[in-house]
């Protein structure tokens, strides 16, 4: 079984009411600093409800994703499991910087899921 991690991104604003419940999208930097940009419904992205047509974006979220490889402080992750996620290019394979942490590159967070933070410096939700 893939080992399930989170990519730390931010929603950046509420995109379409329909299909309900609603499009958001959502971006983050790769460990290159590329800008990768995502179009999903909000449940998708948002596990405490905050993304609404109302909120006050950008929101920091969390992007479900899988580890495919490991590269001292990079990280390949795919976006395809667990939700079939793939950016507004097409994309679903990533490689970004893996947090760093006293429990090595990814710190655990629960038993299911780690969290890996991409690497913008400019980003309000480092």
């Amino acid at each position: 079984m893939p080992e399930r991690a989170f990519i730390r991104a931010k929603a950046v604003r509420w995109s379409a009411d329909e299909p309900i419940p609603g499009l958001v999208e959502v971006e983050f930097d790769d460990a290159d600093g590329q800008l990768w940009r995502f179009v999903d419904k909000a449940p998708i992205f948002d596990r405490e409800a905050k993304l609404t047509p109302t909120a006050s974006y950008p929101l920091a979220v969390d992007l479900a994703c899988t580890i495919i490889d490991r590269m001292g402080d990079r990280v390949v992750v795919s976006t395809a499991e667990p939700w079939g996620i793939e950016s507004v290019d097409g994309q679903s394979t990533f490689v970004v910087r893996a947090r760093n942490s006293t429990n090595g590159p990814c710190a655990t967070t629960s038993s299911r899921f780690n969290p890996i933070q991409s690497p913008s410096t400019t980003s309000p939700f480092r």
